[in-house]
């Protein structure tokens, strides 16, 4: 239900995990089948508390590797990472049913060494493969973003956005996925490497209206500041503009535009600027807008100057004239750092 925005049954969670808690509580490890070790693995993986199950787990059988399965899978739970990767790497996840095996295959996903990008990519596949329309399908495409970033792999990263926006639009999760999508596909367009504007599109269009609205605010904001062009006028464009029509992110997203085109347009840009409210503005995006206006007129200024020189010969150029053969770029994306400093 929560994988798919459903929340008629989430009010219950709590209640549901405290009947499995105390049923678990009562179990003799001494007589418990291989069945009921599996469920309070899978209890366990899927945030199950594990205190006062220690002498339970004490007494789990040698048989089909149990006894490693649960000590690793309590040391995993509790944040004892050495000891869970003594006991989980080494069995066989697709040995157990898939309720169990999904979740086992997350576990040694994230036990995998950071430099074994493929056996992450693998593990966390087949968890997703095992349990469709679960929160371990959703976490599992979730995590295939963060391998691909660190992969530098922008062809898988596109395909697993692409897959979960289709799959998980609504997940109570779903604030999480735009959190690493942004920062995916910032660090993409930093490495040159920009996401397919399609999925960015797609990612965009099929969030929630608020949702996509303040992603489309910070990485029209992000974009500005490290100068990167091409995002900035994909992100602010008109057809995006148009969608959303909320006052708040319409207002941001003229002043990411504008500030986009600032140097190819300074004289048509400026009077804009200028007439935009900044009710709605935090202190990053007045710095945006003053930077951008302040430049805007230097830029005007800068080309009069340069048509004079033409017929008057050339002038040494003074502090301020000079300030501007900075590059438009770095000028915007100095605007958090500029408004800090004045501050202080």
């Amino acid at each position: 239900d929560a994988a798919f925005g459903r929340k008629g049954r989430s009010g219950t969670q709590r209640e549901a995990i405290e009947k499995v808690q105390a049923k678990l509580s009562l179990l003799d490890g001494k007589k418990a089948t291989r069945q009921e070790f599996e469920v309070l693995a899978v209890y366990l993986l899927s945030g199950g508390n594990p205190r006062g199950l220690s002498e339970i787990i004490k007494d789990a059988p040698p048989e089909y590797h149990i006894g490693h399965l649960l000590t690793g899978v309590r040391a995993f739970v509790v944040g004892d990472i050495e000891k869970a990767q003594e006991h989980l790497p080494q069995l066989d996840a697709r040995s157990y049913p898939p309720v169990l095996a999904s979740r086992l295959f997350m576990a040694q996903a994230a036990l995998t060494p950071p430099d074994r990008v493929k056996d992450q990519q693998r593990a966390l596949e087949l968890a997703a493969s095992l349990a469709p329309g679960t929160l371990v399908e959703e976490a599992a495409y979730r995590r295939l973003l963060l391998v691909a970033v660190s992969s530098s792999n922008v062809k898988l990263f596109s395909h697993f956005a692409d897959r979960y926006i289709r799959r998980f639009p609504n997940s109570a999760y779903v604030s999480e996925f735009v959190t690493t999508f942004q920062n995916g596909v910032l660090a993409f367009e930093e490495a040159r490497q920009p996401v397919p504007r399609r999925v960015l599109r797609g990612v965009i269009e099929a969030l929630p209206p608020e949702i996509s609205g303040s992603l489309l605010t910070r990485l029209g904001r992000h974009a500005v500041e490290a100068g990167h062009t091409n995002l900035c006028n994909f992100v602010a464009g008109e057809e995006f503009r148009a969608k959303h029509h909320v006052d708040k992110v319409s207002n941001l997203m003229k002043l990411y535009g504008l500030a986009c085109h600032v140097v190819a347009e300074p004289e048509e840009v400026l009077p804009q600027l200028e007439g935009l409210s900044q009710q709605d503005f935090d202190r990053r995006d007045v710095g945006i807008w003053s930077d951008a206006i302040r430049l805007a007129k230097g830029l005007i200024g800068q080309n009069k100057t340069e048509d004079h020189n033409r017929f008057s010969g050339p002038a040494l150029p003074d502090d301020s004239t000079a300030a501007l053969m900075v590059s438009a770029t770095q000028q915007l994306s100095d605007s958090q750092a500029l408004i800090e400093e004045a501050l202080k």
